[in-house]
């Protein structure tokens, strides 16, 4: 170990070698390699998103944690990614901010993987990265990942970080930072957030109940998942300030869930503890796998709403009421017939001619595109119901909605990103995420434009209203 730090501070060829092989997991590659075979044959996944951007693995002995990490592995086998984004706490340096590793590759008993430099070095341009050399050198959590990425990824390169105090604003500044210098190319990374769950027991220093212990660490793991799954990263973090849920990677779980393009939707595949492994509870650490994807339709989902929201128009038009489910000239698929809110709004040369949409997720999604079809165009009381011969001038545009989410702090709210809803006082006003960007809008103005549209006046959302954000995936025709 010493002279690899000498090494790095002379040269630039330099491989960062296996710190825990032969304790973690097995140092033989044939063994080793035959171990994540047998763990990933064992573990039986449910149906999988078409695109997944993120997961969450446990990083403690294969023995313990193996199986439940093969899940996340075995989901994105044959996957393609240039490359992997590893945040992971830090177990043996305190520093604040986030530390990455200018290295040429990381060692295994499989082989090397290779570091993207280029990235590494844009990263620790920003005053929030240091290298911080001797925090790589004994960390496992980075490293128990890279044996099942080489077994089920090819031609990847590795972003390695560790993060150890934050700030949670800077969190979100520092997800920011990676998707700055990622740019385009996020769409091709894969983010993994390395992370045990609960450390329960005197050897963690946590014992906040004696009784029931089984069933109440589930209940404070399944808790954060669960904010986990609606891609609250602000959510997960203050339920880790009000109970010290002693989950290690906390930080690396929520700067992955903000650094993906939109807010994602998360997926539980495997959950177990050391407690249940070893049958007994007096000390127990809590392994979670879990994917992230950015919940979407598929180019032929969003082809399809379009043609049903003006097939609906036109046939209202002649038939005088709407059509049914049997009429409708679409394939409607699983992710159409799940319950999302949505809104349509409709445009005649460019000027709004109509928008009314459902915000909760009361029907499924081509039902819901349905029914505000024909209220956008029948029933926004801004404007004369559409007549038939206007509708060839009309242009459709479909706002599929996300989780509704409680604003704590206005500071949360992402311009571009976010729509907001403020109730107060029985008045309630919405405005979709593209209104803030069509009118250049700044935070500020984007909440005083959503205060009058609730009749409110621009500084109500100062006290005592109710502010909730949601993000939206838009899209219209270019032709029709």
């Amino acid at each position: 170990m010493l002279s690899l730090v000498l090494n790095l501070s002379s040269s630039w060829a330099i491989i960062r070698p296996s710190a825990v092989a032969g304790k973690w997991y097995r140092e033989d590659p044939k063994a080793l390699k035959a171990q994540i075979e047998t763990f990933l044959k064992d573990a039986k996944l449910p149906s999988l998103p078409s695109k997944i951007n993120a997961l969450i693995v446990p990083h403690a002995g294969y023995r313990f944690s193996g199986p439940t990490a093969a899940y996340a592995y075995k989901a994105i086998a044959g996957r393609g990614y240039n490359r992997v984004v590893i945040l992971a706490p830090s177990h043996y340096a305190h520093f604040y901010g986030a530390s990455t590793l200018d290295v040429v590759a990381y060692e295994t008993p499989l082989g090397q993987v290779p570091v993207d430099r280029k990235v590494v070095k844009a990263l620790l341009k920003n005053p929030l990265f240091k290298e911080r050399t001797m925090a790589h050198l004994r960390e496992h959590a980075i490293e128990a990942q890279l044996p099942f990425l080489q077994i089920v990824l090819k031609d990847f390169k590795i972003v390695p970080i560790l993060i150890s105090e934050v700030k949670d604003e800077d969190i979100f500044i520092l997800a920011d930072i990676l998707k700055k210098v990622l740019g385009k190319d996020i769409k091709n990374t894969l983010f993994i957030a390395s992370s045990d769950f609960t450390h329960f027991g005197p050897m963690y220093g946590y014992v906040p109940f004696k009784e029931n212990i089984s069933e109440k660490i589930k209940k404070m793991d399944m808790e954060a998942v669960e904010f986990i799954k609606k891609g609250d990263s602000k959510g997960l973090l203050d339920y880790y300030h009000k109970t010290k849920i002693t989950i290690c990677g906390i930080y690396p779980i929520a700067i992955t869930i903000s650094s993906l393009a939109k807010q994602p939707k998360g997926f539980l595949l495997h959950y177990t503890t050391s407690g249940e492994i070893l049958s007994n509870y007096s000390n127990s650490v809590s392994y979670v796998a879990m994917l992230l994807d950015e919940p979407g339709l598929n180019q032929n989902e969003r082809e399809n709403l379009l043609k049903l929201a003006r097939f609906t128009l036109k046939y209202y038009f002649n038939h005088g009421h709407p059509p049914a489910v049997e009429e409708i000239p679409i394939k409607v698929s699983p992710v159409l017939k799940e319950k999302k809110g949505a809104f349509v709004t409709l445009k005649k040369h460019g000027q709004l001619r109509g928008c009314i949409g459902f915000i909760r997720p009361i029907f499924p999604l081509y039902k819901t595109v349905m029914q505000a079809s024909l209220q956008a165009a029948f029933a926004d009381p801004r404007f004369l119901p559409l007549r038939q011969e206007e509708l060839k001038e009309i242009d459709i545009e479909i706002s599929v909605l996300g989780p509704i989410i409680p604003v704590k702090k206005v500071e949360e709210i992402r311009v571009g990103r976010d729509g907001l809803i403020i109730k107060k006082d029985g008045q309630q006003g919405l405005l979709l995420p593209q209104v803030a960007t069509e009118f250049n809008l700044d935070r500020l103005k984007f909440l005083e434009l959503t205060c009058k549209k609730a009749g409110l006046s621009p500084s109500a959302w100062k006290k005592g209203a109710s502010i909730y954000r949601f993000t939206a995936e838009v899209f219209g025709e270019k032709k029709h």
